[in-house]
């Protein structure tokens, strides 16, 4: 169909009914677009020059499988086989790509045979799959997730003699055990959503190069204190499933009985304070009311009484006259042997 037409920048054949693509059938383009099809196998002879192709999106179609001979030649900057139904792929059915996504397909292992050149590829994404086993030897991957799988051990092997990482991804699996030195040398590391019980030093192959790790909702119950020293580590809920799996069951029971110790040791320590503090101000309060009380009773004058009272500046009272003024009189005598002079309050 396109044998004898030049060479285009991007085709675009997807959102459509697709099942089988006929030999020569995608013309010479940079950009191929076949997402959202029908097609179920691959083949190399389908692109008139697949080696022209550096962006291949074949994701939401039904392929199954890819064999060595399916893409051989590829060397894209991207491939896109992601949201298929992939349950196996041959040896060297990888091509040369430097992005490669196999998300959200049925893969139930991966390993670097299955590359044509794994030292080629900067990412790799083979999440929401089923992938109980992995290895990827001699990788020189950036960026590699591996999240929403079914792996349950990490292994030496796993990532034997792979060089530096700056994100790896083993959240959401069923992670219970690390081999040691079995981690690789990454900056930045997801283990969230697992069933680890603990983290230690011996399961890093180089810890030095580590920036960040995320251990949220595992069944944490020991991490090594050199790990959490020396990384920023991101702490989570207790993950349900530990119960489900039956694992460190006497540690939950643990967790939510300290729990209550520390609630009711804060509820103690606070009510005890709030009735020292009730104590106190009691106290002041009352003794300022008996000050106010006996100060003001001491200035009441009952002046019915005290026609012509005389200030005393000794007693800070009134002296009330008798009825005779020797008391007045006598006051007066002493007020002037001091030279000083006292006048009555009013006229007698």
């Amino acid at each position: 169909m396109f044998e004898n037409s030049g060479t285009f920048y991007s085709v675009g054949l997807y959102r459509n009914n697709i099942e089988v693509l006929q030999r020569k059938s995608i013309p010479k383009a940079e950009w191929v677009f076949l997402s959202d099809n029908l097609i179920k196998t691959l083949n190399a002879d389908m692109f008139i020059d697949i080696t022209f192709v550096k962006y291949l999106n074949l994701h939401h179609n039904h392929i199954k499988k890819i064999s060595a001979s399916s893409l051989m030649g590829l060397k894209a900057f991207n491939l896109d086989v992601s949201y298929n139904h992939l349950e196996s792929l041959e040896d060297s059915s990888i091509p040369e790509v430097k992005n490669v996504f196999l998300n959200n397909n049925k893969l139930k292992s991966i390993h670097s045979q299955m590359f044509v050149n794994i030292l080629n590829t900067n990412v790799l994404d083979v999440s929401y799959n089923n992938i109980t086993n992995f290895n990827f030897e001699n990788s020189e991957f950036d960026i590699l997730n591996i999240s929403y799988n079914k792996i349950a051990t990490i292994s030496q092997k796993s990532f034997s003699e792979m060089k530096i990482l700056k994100n790896l991804s083993l959240s959401n699996n069923l992670i219970t055990s690390i081999e040691r030195q079995s981690i690789p040398k990454v900056q930045n590391l997801n283990l969230s959503y697992n069933l680890l019980k603990s983290i230690e030093e011996n399961m890093f192959s180089d810890k030095d190069h580590l920036r960040y790790l995320d251990i949220r909702s595992n069944c944490i119950e020991h991490i090594d204190f050199k790990i959490i020293k020396q990384v920023p580590i991101s702490f989570g809920f207790f993950n349900e499933r530990c119960n489900l799996n039956g694992i460190t069951e006497t540690y939950t029971f643990w967790i939510s009985k300290s729990t209550v110790y520390i609630i009711g040791a804060v509820v103690l320590v606070a009510v005890f304070l709030v009735m020292v503090m009730i104590i106190i101000y009691s106290r002041r309060f009352a003794k300022y009311s008996t000050y106010l009380k006996n100060s003001e009773t001491s200035r009441v004058v009952h002046y019915d009484r005290v026609s012509c009272a005389i200030f005393r500046d000794n007693k800070n009272d009134y002296l009330e006259p008798t009825n005779d003024y020797d008391e007045i009189k006598n006051n007066y005598s002493i007020r002037e042997s001091q030279n000083e002079y006292m006048d009555p309050r009013s006229v007698l």
